[in-house]
């Protein structure tokens, strides 16, 4: 789950909110669904995050992103791939 920054610094690719979402879903349901953007460099194929478990919703390829659902346990599966640069946990945004 880690990815090596440019300094040597070590940095998960899941971000802050989503592994709390997935260690609150460890504990109450595995299975459950959990909404992220998974964004990646653009040689990657899209397939091997589909078969890590994203059910994909949305296709950005204007900034080499998808959004959907993965249990807790895809979501470290995905943040394993190669390629993939960042998996977030994907919130309702409201305008002010």
């Amino acid at each position: 789950m880690e990815a090596l920054l440019n300094n040597g610094v070590m940095m998960s690719k899941i971000t802050e909110e989503l592994s709390k979402k997935i260690e609150e879903a460890e504990r109450i349901d595995p299975n459950q669904k959990i909404p992220v953007i998974v964004t990646f460099d653009p040689d990657l194929d899209i397939s091997a995050i589909e078969r890590a478990g994203l059910h994909i919703r949305n296709k950005f390829p204007e900034i080499n992103a998808v959004s959907g659902t993965v249990t807790a346990s895809a979501a470290k599966r995905i943040s394993e791939i190669k390629g993939v640069k960042i998996i977030e946990y994907d919130s309702r945004v409201y305008a002010l």
